[in-house]
C-alpha cells in the first residue's frame, strides 16, 4: 500500500495509505496531492483570511451538528479548532 504523509512547519501531523476510505472527518479525497486542503489555504490567503475560513468551518459544523452528522460534524469542528490552533501557533513563532 501506498503511504501518504503530511507535514506542518516541517512536522509530520498526518499519514495516510490507500486503504479503504473510512474516516469521516479527513477522507480520502481530502488528501490528494502534496498538501491538504488547509496547508493550501494557509499557503494561498493572508492569514487573517485564512483564520476567517477556518473559523466558519468551525461554526458551520457546530451550527448543523443536531440536524445533519451529529457527533461526527462535531469531531469535524474539533478537528478544524485544533488545526486551526496549529497554524496560530505557526503565526506566532514566524
Amino acid at each position: 500500500m501506498k503511504k501518504k504523509e503530511i507535514y506542518l512547519g516541517g512536522e509530520l501531523v498526518y499519514t495516510s495509505d490507500d486503504t479503504p476510505d473510512t474516516d469521516p472527518v479527513q477522507p480520502n479525497h481530502y488528501r490528494q496531492g502534496k498538501t491538504d486542503l488547509f496547508e493550501t489555504w494557509y499557503l494561498t490567503y493572508p492569514f487573517n483570511e485564512f483564520r476567517a475560513i477556518m473559523k466558519s468551518h468551525i461554526a458551520k459544523y457546530l451550527h448543523r451538528y443536531q440536524d445533519k452528522n451529529g457527533t461526527e460534524d462535531l469531531d469535524k469542528a474539533s478537528y478544524c479548532i485544533k488545526r486551526l490552533r496549529e497554524y496560530e501557533e505557526r503565526e506566532a513563532n514566524v
